[in-house]
């Protein structure tokens, strides 16, 4: 099975595909850097893409987002409502 972690358009309107072992090449990074629109992650693993948008806002690459199908976030936070303050009716 064939991992798709990056799908960058390049100035041609081509769409140019990189695997997540090859995103840190020297030739794919130079690719990345002179793409000038949307930059979009597509993978089923969204621990390994969001560590991918990491590195790419770390190196200063702007327009960088993540596109998953998958539906098991889990929320961290539950909203409790804070009991000391009492609303005026």
């Amino acid at each position: 099975m064939m991992e798709k972690s990056g799908n960058f358009q390049n100035t041609r309107g081509e769409l140019l595909k990189i695997n997540a072992a090859d995103l840190l090449q020297k030739n794919n990074l130079k690719s990345i850097t002179q793409h000038s629109g949307e930059i979009i992650l597509v993978t089923d693993d969204i621990i390994k893409s969001s560590r991918i948008w990491i590195i790419l806002s770390q190196m200063g690459i702007q327009n960088v987002y993540i596109l998953t199908d998958n539906l098991e976030e889990n929320l961290k936070y539950e909203f409790r409502p804070d009991s000391s303050v009492r609303p005026e009716f």
